[in-house]
């Protein structure tokens, strides 16, 4: 039992936080006359590569505003524990916000803010190779802090992950975690799905399952009903990212689109692979890219084409060009090749029935992405003309010639995008396009 006071001639412990596999506790930094958190663990019955693995873990990662930052570990003198220091985050844990505020949970917007911040660090792990797994997302585990920054804490299943023991929090564990599966990426959107119901409703789900009350808001139900596809038993079945779990949230509150002049990016993804699975997933990778850049998606008629609305174009572009690298993503499979054909195009757009968008700019992307080589990024020369100030320092703009296609009006010059260095990629997708089937003349 770990008891309040010294534990080495650095640290002392101030208060425990909570204890049962490990003991979480405020410590003091006495060189630094600095709060720490201490993650204690007892020795007995453990070896120390399980025990080393978590900081082994967490040193790899890069920072990030939503995740700890760890300042060292040691075993005490006596051989008995092993500790693991991170910075304190000063903030009160979403649970007893949650507790606080009875049986009706947070501020729907509130919880929002708080899960975006939550997805944000999920996904900096899982991005990492190979991915780094939290395991136990949950409201007692998310810190906010007076300022509202949010910070996702308490890694105690990395050692777990290693080991494949069956680890986690009633209402939050994943079925598959359940079932002896090691936890996943996919188990931690699991998690954040039953936060977000926690948060929302007052009460986690109960084995994914949960009701929404009669006198719930309509705006919290929605959000509710939004929440059950990260909820679903079937891993493949959730969204492929934290970031785009949240961002189906958003949309379910009808949040304000976009009109005017827009830069809208046309994107149809090629999967060298059949299998309805595989081609979703790479869908929503593709979606993930675009949200990322800030992005709105619109709704299209056909399941692999994605529609991209941007206030900006500078971050349609950068978009674009994320896309042209998606080969072979993270849990689609290495022999699975993943290409973009995409085409931007600036001008009117405005919102249409259902989350679809028209006006000229749809019309054109669509029609230019219709031509594209994969792998590439097609555009006019009206549209190029907005992305000289990006040249040389992010994308080059390789010409084409005019277009030969009657499907686009007045036959304009069209370009190709790249990113700088890498313009020879235009040059070989060209190449490996039958001569049948291109549409541009010089």
């Amino acid at each position: 039992m770990t008891t309040l006071g010294a534990i080495s001639d650095r640290y002392e412990v101030v208060r425990i936080i909570s204890s049962g596999r490990t003991t979480v506790a405020q410590g003091r930094d006495l060189l630094h006359d600095r709060f720490v958190a201490l993650k204690i663990y007892e020795v007995e019955g453990a070896s120390t590569d399980d025990l080393l693995a978590e900081t082994r873990t967490l040193m790899r990662l890069e920072p990030h505003p939503s995740l700890p930052t760890v300042r060292g570990d040691f075993f005490t003198a006596d051989g008995t524990k092993y500790v693991v220091v991170t910075n304190w985050v000063d903030g009160v844990d979403v649970q007893t916000l949650i507790e606080e505020g009875g049986s009706i949970g947070l501020d729907p917007g509130e919880s929002l803010l708080i899960l975006e911040q939550v997805a944000s660090g999920l996904d900096h792990l899982h991005r990492h190779q190979p991915p780094i797994v939290h395991g136990d997302v949950k409201p007692g585990n998310i810190i906010r802090s007076a300022s509202g920054r949010v910070v996702l804490v308490d890694f105690d299943l990395a050692a777990a992950q290693q080991t494949g023991t069956r680890a986690g929090t009633v209402g939050y564990i994943a079925p598959e975690v359940t079932m002896g599966e090691p936890p996943q990426a996919a188990s931690d959107i699991f998690g954040l799905a039953a936060s977000a119901v926690t948060m929302l409703a007052g009460h986690p789900p109960a084995n994914g399952q949960f009701t929404v009350a009669s006198t719930s808001s309509s705006d919290i139900a929605a959000l509710l009903q939004a929440a059950r596809e990260g909820l679903a038993v079937d891993p493949s079945g959730r969204p492929l990212s934290a970031g785009a779990f949240v961002e189906r949230l958003r949309h379910s509150r009808g949040s304000q689109l976009p009109s005017g002049t827009l830069a809208v990016l046309a994107v149809d993804v090629v999967v060298a692979a059949d299998g309805h699975d595989i081609r979703r997933r790479a869908v929503d990778l593709a979606s993930d890219i675009i949200r990322q850049h800030h992005g709105h998606l619109a709704g299209v008629a056909y399941s692999t084409a994605l529609l991209g609305i941007f206030a900006s174009i500078a971050d349609a572009a950068r978009a674009a060009l994320r896309l042209q690298h998606i080969e072979r993503p993270n849990g689609i499979g290495t022999e699975t090749a993943t290409r973009c054909r995409t085409a931007l195009a600036a001008g009117p757009a405005v919102p249409a029935e259902g989350d679809g968008y028209r006006g000229t700019a749809v019309d054109s992307a669509m029609q230019l992405c219709s031509l594209a080589m994969v792998g590439t990024t097609m555009t006019t020369e009206s549209t190029a003309e907005l992305l000289i100030g990006m040249v040389g320092s992010e994308l080059s703009i390789v010409p084409l010639g005019a277009s030969a296609s009657d499907s686009i009006s007045g036959r304009p010059r069209l370009f190709a995008l790249t990113a700088s260095g890498d313009e020879r990629a235009v040059d070989v997708a060209a190449e490996a396009v039958d001569e049948g089937q291109r549409t541009l003349t010089e």
